[in-house]
């Protein structure tokens, strides 16, 4: 159990800013035919949240295809 919620913390806003940011990044990239085919990410909160602000999956900077891999996750005894 994580009561302050440490381990599997959401972002915060800052980190929601940051990431909203790179939106622009990811849909220049679409527009020069160079989009991202696959976005993988941790299954952590912050990172899902993360990788779906920068990539809005109905938006110019979508990816074409999102997978979600508990093989990028961090482990408590590399933390």
């Amino acid at each position: 159990s994580d009561p302050m919620n440490l381990w599997d913390a959401p972002l915060t806003a800052k980190g929601e800013d940051q990431a909203s940011s790179l939106m622009g990044y990811f849909g220049s990239l679409r527009s020069s035919s160079e989009a991202v085919q696959i976005a993988i990410t941790s299954p952590l909160t912050r990172s899902v949240q993360t990788l779906l602000r920068a990539m809005p999956p109905e938006s110019l900077a979508a990816a074409d295809r999102y997978e979600v891999s508990a093989l990028l996750a961090e482990h408590l005894e590399a933390s």
